[in-house]
């Protein structure tokens, strides 16, 4: 496939691309009295490409790129107590190798345990389905480096998820991977060979966090904070390969709050008329900062967004949904702070 070169060790990047993606997107998949699982996803017209370290960034021997998740469900002193309080981490990512990149998670203190380490001696395997080729191209551009989304063109990503908790067919460390053979004529990729998914259907097929090349556990977050903003960073190491991040999430269990977030329990949020036809209103009062309005489809999508800006401790605005199509979709406020979403009806 490729000579890998060797590169520096990953708790010592020098560089880290905080990235802000205007049309990415983060929600709570579940939430009970001990539990939250708090996913962000990435929309196709804002999808997350992970370039290839030494060869597209001048100077640098690496390129970090970081995916923040906002954790606000627990009570304000809540802490990682043991390893199993993270229940799991899960990625849908694709790469086409498995070896160049290192994976971290970063708690809210900035402590941060690795999931994956870079390894140029791993198999030469994938992380999902690429397009096709080292660089997911096709045949004009496949044998150079092209450092950009487009024309480099996002293949299939696979659920690669880490847990000390989901014990069912536990497989160790993500460079030891078991392999499959996967075909996807749709995405140029036939008969490669990619590392194996974790099968969330069954809890099955977990990966252990990665002490330096064995299997270890999530013992170094005990201490985080529960709350606050939870990353996934990603270094590639190594020339030739990249890949594309679709989304994440995050399955925490602690101490819950018995009510509605202290910060935001002055918040209310409303939307009329609800069935909507032509116009709905989005109304917050207790407001004194921006937030963003995202309006989602069924599947995820992002459809429409707005900037509201408060005036007098509340915000009253109107949208535009004349041209959306009957169905059901999402609306949600989101900042840094607030994130509230409500169903909206399109008739």
């Amino acid at each position: 496939m490729k000579t890998k070169l060797s590169s520096l060790v990953i708790l010592f990047a020098l560089l880290f691309i905080n990235s802000a993606y205007a049309n990415d997107f983060q929600y709570t998949l579940a939430d009970n009295d001990t539990t939250t699982v708090i996913s962000k996803r990435f929309s196709y017209d804002s999808i997350i490409f992970i370039p290839d370290g030494p060869s597209c960034v001048e100077g640098e021997p690496y390129a970090c790129i970081s995916f923040p998740i906002i954790v606000d469900s627990f009570d304000r002193a809540a802490t990682i107590q043991n390893a199993n309080d993270i229940i799991s981490v899960c990625l849908s990512v694709e790469h086409s190798y498995v070896g160049d990149i290192g994976i971290e998670l970063i708690c809210p203190s900035g402590a941060s345990l690795n999931l994956k380490t870079f390894n140029p001696n791993a198999s030469l395997s994938y992380l999902g389905i690429p397009y096709g080729g080292t660089n997911h191209g096709d045949y004009l551009y496949d044998n150079n480096i092209v450092c950009t989304y487009p024309p480099n063109v996002p293949g299939l990503g696979y659920n690669y998820c880490f847990s000390n908790v989901y014990t069912n067919n536990q497989r160790g460390i993500l460079n030891n991977c078991p392999n499959v053979t996967a075909s996807e004529p749709t995405h140029l990729a036939n008969n490669c060979i990619t590392c194996d998914s974790t099968s969330r259907a069954d809890s099955s097929g977990y990966y252990l966090p990665d002490a330096g090349g064995i299997a270890g556990s999530f013992n170094g977050m005990i201490g985080c904070p529960l709350n606050g903003k939870w990353k996934i960073k990603i270094c590639d190491y190594s020339i030739v390969d990249n890949g594309f991040m679709f989304s994440w999430d995050l399955e925490l269990k602690g101490e819950k709050l018995s009510s509605i977030n202290e910060v935001k329990n002055d918040i209310s949020f409303s939307i009329y008329p609800n069935p909507a036809k032509n116009n709905v209103n989005i109304k917050i009062n207790g407001i004194n900062e921006n937030v963003m309005a995202n309006i989602y489809d069924v599947s995820g999508r992002l459809i429409m967004q707005k900037s509201l800006n408060p005036t007098n401790n509340q915000i009253d605005n109107n949208l535009d949904v004349s041209k959306l199509a009957k169905g059901i979709y999402t609306i949600s406020i989101q900042n840094e702070r607030i994130n509230k979403t409500q169903k909206l009806v399109i008739e």
